[in-house]
């Protein structure tokens, strides 16, 4: 991730020859990142990456307005932070995070289900048997719940976010508070 912090507080402190600027430092944070993710369910006890099920009937000719979707993905951080500075080379921080993506894919649902038997026309073996029982759990809720080609799975119109809440120790090389 890079990114930029703007302390706003710096823009309006009035720096007197008798006080000592202030340890404690609000401050806003945007950038740009990499996201690497891989959308997994457990199944019969091993996890099974959903990604190459096309879960969604990503690449098959049926669904050609689905495209497989890519595993490495930009972020868009915006967050708060607060940072106390321990002594002029070391601070504490702690900050709230959230992430907007480019993506609808992180946990492997977008839109709708599809029907089921395209499977057979791109997979065999194991790849075809994950596929079939992963695309819809529903029965796992509802043992009685019949799903339709078509129902909703997903809302395409919203991407995935995420947020983090982070707490850091950062040691400054070189750092000379200025004192008279």
């Amino acid at each position: 991730m890079l990114a930029a912090e703007i302390h706003p507080l710096t823009f309006f402190r009035k720096y007197d020859d008798e006080k000592e600027p202030s340890r404690f430092s609000p401050y806003l944070l945007a950038g740009v990142g990499l996201l690497s993710f891989n959308p997994q369910a457990k199944l019969n006890g091993k996890w099974v990456d959903l990604q190459p099920l096309s879960t969604e009937g990503q690449g098959f000719k049926e669904y050609s307005d689905r495209k497989k979707y890519k595993l490495n993905q930009m972020s868009i951080p915006l967050g708060i932070g607060l940072r106390y500075e321990l002594s002029n080379t070391l601070n504490i921080r702690g900050e709230l995070v959230y992430r907007i993506l480019n993506t609808d894919y992180l946990d492997d649902v977008s839109t709708t289900y599809i029907d089921p038997t395209y499977y057979l026309n791109y997979f065999t073996g194991t790849k075809l048997n994950n596929a079939l029982l992963l695309n819809d759990r529903q029965y796992e809720l509802d043992p009685t719940h019949i799903t339709m080609d078509g129902d909703q799975r997903g809302n395409p119109n919203n991407n995935d976010a995420y947020y983090t809440v982070n707490i850091k120790i950062a040691y400054s090389f070189g750092r000379q508070r200025i004192r008279n």
